[in-house]
């Protein structure tokens, strides 16, 4: 109901079921004016204590801005306080305001209540608002600087002099609660707005569940893409697949399982780490404006930016994985089928994992396409296939263990090779022995890989990735100033504005 309420007070019903959109191309959605009133509503939607809104009826006609500012008196009428900044309003705008405070050059002309006693204050100075003219027209003209040149400006100057000694000292007027304020009593303010109550989030797992939902259908929103994606990961399967279509079992076919392993856990890596590197910095302004508000905790916002990955990421991986390896003829049994779907599923998660890193660590959508790819390419590097594991050199030695592309290509090495000693020896291409699977794993330096713990050290390189990108999506809080204590009148500086 309330939302409903906020939709028609903001006059956004004609575009109730229209999505807000974005700057991509098919995703136009609201127009300007629409989309400001989206804003101010997401303010309004929870009736905050405070609502403090900057210009909020710039690019809307006349109508509607009465019909917004409409909005916000009545909840000031209710014991919210509202605080606006706003250039030249309407004349029946200017009626709806209760104080007004006007500013130039970043000192406060005048500050107190609107109206009669404005008009008065100026009409004082010399400068009386003209019958049949909008005060807050007339107010402006008389307290903007005019920079056209020297005369004019000495003029506007000599204007504006006028006003701020009229105006006396407004340091403690500003500084000082109003006499209204401290009369007022709790007992007369909703009780939503008391001092001690503060609005009660929801649970955490309905916020999961509404964020689930809220992601799912921004990922599902663009079907294009989301399509376009399927494709070429379906044409790469094929051209995989033909290229190493029934390998035998001759000695060439050591060369070409390896290569098609290896493509295997790299294609992985880049799939999981390139498709997850977005999910966050593509919601990311609404996210800090819905943190600011403190709407929702980041864990359900997390836990749910990554389930929606899952299905996209891991699904068509796992049926991919499973027709390249009955096109190619890796080694068979189902059992050796299992443990090869396992090793590129929990490597996958590992890449989802480091993806989610990424896209906590980046603040923009056009960012994380180029660091992730530079990300996989030095776990790529130091996978044990483009160099032999033995010949990396030391300084290198941390990347090469932290590698998952390292520990996927190795478990698939081993499962597909270990003990596996049906190889023909006709031709012999690598001299004048006969190599089998172990001796092979002997060349990589594959020989000592446990494929176990291979399994775990990517299940745990998953959990520390995710657990990096949470904290770092947490300690990327917006940030505020401190409220400083009011100074005594004496020690106050003087008002200045930026």
């Amino acid at each position: 109901a309330r939302v409903a309420w906020t939709i028609a007070q903001l006059g956004l019903t004609p575009a109730a079921d229209t999505i807000v959109g974005s700057d991509r191309p098919g995703q136009r959605g609201v127009s300007g004016g629409e989309r400001k009133r989206v804003n101010i509503g997401c303010e309004l939607i929870h009736k905050p204590r405070l609502i403090f809104i900057d210009e909020p009826t710039s690019g809307l006609d006349s109508f509607q801005a009465m019909h917004v500012m409409e909005t916000l008196k009545g909840l000031a009428g209710q014991g919210h306080t509202v605080v606006v900044s706003i250039h030249q309003p309407r004349s029946s705008i200017y009626q709806l305001f209760d104080q007004v405070m006007l500013i130039s050059g970043g000192k406060a002309v005048y500050c107190g209540p609107a109206g009669v006693a404005c008009s008065d204050f100026f009409a004082s100075a010399g400068f009386a608002v003209p019958k049949d003219f909008n005060p807050a027209d007339h107010f402006l003209d008389v307290i903007s600087l005019d920079h056209r040149n020297d005369e004019e400006l000495s003029k506007s100057q000599a204007r504006l002099g006028r006003l701020l000694a009229a105006s006396g000292d407004l340091g403690g007027a500003l500084r000082a609660p109003p006499a209204a304020l401290e009369a007022t009593s709790a007992a007369t303010l909703p009780w939503h707005l008391h001092a001690k109550v503060r609005p009660r989030q929801a649970s955490r797992c309905v916020q999961f569940a509404l964020l689930l939902k809220r992601a799912w259908r921004e990922v599902m929103r663009d079907k294009v893409a989301l399509c376009f994606k399927m494709i070429m990961q379906l044409f790469f399967t094929l051209v995989f697949g033909s290229v190493y279509y029934r390998m035998d079992m001759s000695q060439r076919s050591l060369q070409n399982r390896t290569g098609i392993l290896f493509f295997m856990s790299m294609n992985q890596a880049f799939a999981g780490v390139i498709g997850t590197a977005n999910v966050i910095p593509r919601q990311l302004k609404v996210v800090q404006r819905d943190r600011a508000a403190k709407l929702y905790d980041m864990l359900p916002f997390y836990m749910a930016s990554m389930m929606t990955q899952l299905p996209i990421e891991t699904l068509p991986n796992f049926i991919w994985g499973v027709i390249i390896y009955s096109m190619t003829g890796l080694r068979p049994g189902i059992h050796h089928m299992l443990l090869y779907i396992l090793v590129l599923a929990v490597q996958n998660q590992a890449g989802i994992g480091l993806g989610m890193l990424i896209s906590a660590s980046v603040s923009s959508v056009e960012m994380a396409p180029q660091v992730s790819p530079a990300a996989v390419i030095l776990f790529v590097m130091f996978s044990g296939f483009l160099l032999n594991q033995d010949s990396i050199p030391a300084i290198f030695g941390p990347l090469k263990h932290i590698s998952f592309v390292r520990y996927a290509f190795q478990a698939l090495a081993v499962n597909e090779l270990k003990d596996n000693d049906g190889f023909s020896c006709k031709p012999k291409v690598f001299g004048p022995h006969c190599l089998q699977g172990n001796d092979w794993l002997s060349q990589l330096g594959f020989e000592d890989v446990s494929l176990a713990q291979n399994i775990a050290i990517m299940a745990f390189e998953a959990l520390v990735f995710h657990l990096l990108a949470f904290l770092t999506l947490r300690a990327k809080r917006p940030a505020f100033l401190r409220l400083q204590p009011p100074l005594p009148a004496a020690a106050a500086p003087p008002l200045m504005g930026a």
